[in-house]
């Protein structure tokens, strides 16, 4: 709150910059009252850990080319099963904003209605090229709400801490789930939800204690049913309560453009966009606030 020489601030994290200069403002000197335990990105930009001799990196064209393929070959899975998605966040807001992928990110994000993501994770384990990585697999030790969707014709080593990944080139897959109608009660659940996210956290590294923590976090997130109330939404998403919105929206959704195919999106896109990004969502931001936020390498033999 205010200067004193006797601090010593001790940094871990991957926004040590912003938080440096932050301090440097308030008199503070690195490497005296500034010490950075871990360097994060340093360490996240090192792929020393594995041997990719005789394999070519992919270009960001080429992330771009593979994730269009996955991101169309999920379409025709989903429309040939009767599942409902919807683009999300960034995707969605490429589709809006540029008719496609925001030149400067580097992923896809897509929503899943958590039961349909049920019956997504068991026709993926037919499909000869693609596969799901889902914590509503019980055969699974995977255990993060954000489910993959997997090209596995290339390989990806994907350093984000605190974990090191390798799978093929992944498309993120959100679940959406029903939420209570009344606003305290649907308070108490997005709380309640969070709870017992951290007990699956804290039992990470005990895997029948963490399976068994997944399961309740599922079983949870399903008493609420989508469509059975006026809401629906992420709560497990960083973003939290303003991961909720109208039933509405999803409920009948409309197809926009996004490159070279037509895909599902919400409704009432604005509201949605407006509630993750701000007002001024349709404006690009400054230049140097550009750029995908993955840290990965992608190679094909």
């Amino acid at each position: 709150q205010e200067f004193d020489e006797n601090y010593r601030i001790l940094i871990v994290s991957g926004h040590q910059e912003s938080m440096i200069k932050q301090l440097e403002g308030m008199g503070y000197i690195l490497d005296k009252n500034i010490i950075v335990v871990i360097n994060l990105n340093e360490e996240m930009s090192d792929y020393s850990y594995v041997d990719r001799k005789g394999c070519i990196e992919l270009t960001d064209e080429e992330v771009k080319e593979r994730q269009l393929k996955a991101l169309k070959h999920f379409k025709k899975v989903c429309d040939e099963n009767n599942i409902r998605y919807f683009l999300a966040y960034g995707t969605l807001l490429g589709a809006v904003r540029h008719k496609g992928f925001i030149p400067w990110d580097d992923d896809v994000d897509v929503f899943v209605e958590l039961e349909d993501l049920k019956r997504l994770n068991e026709i993926m384990k037919n499909d000869e090229e693609y596969s799901l990585i889902s914590f509503v697999d019980e055969e699974s030790d995977y255990c993060d709400e954000i489910s993959l969707f997997v090209d596995n014709s290339v390989v990806m080593d994907n350093n984000h801490f605190p974990i090191q990944l390798t799978t093929g080139l992944t498309m993120d897959v959100f679940y959406l789930s029903g939420i209570p109608d009344d606003e305290e009660e649907m308070i108490e659940y997005a709380l309640k939800a969070k709870e017992l996210e951290q007990v699956k956290w804290n039992k990470y590294y005990s895997k029948e204690e963490c399976k068994k923590a997944v399961k309740d976090v599922i079983d949870y997130l399903s008493s609420y049913k989508f469509g059975e109330t006026k809401r629906v939404g992420s709560v497990l998403s960083p973003y939290f309560l303003r991961e909720i919105f109208e039933y509405e929206s999803f409920a009948k959704p409309v197809e926009l453009e996004f490159e070279d195919v037509k895909l599902s999106c919400p409704s009432d896109y604005d509201s949605y966009l407006r509630q993750i990004y701000g007002e001024d969502y349709m404006t690009p931001p400054p230049e140097d606030k550009r750029g995908g936020h993955h840290s990965y390498k992608i190679y094909r033999k």
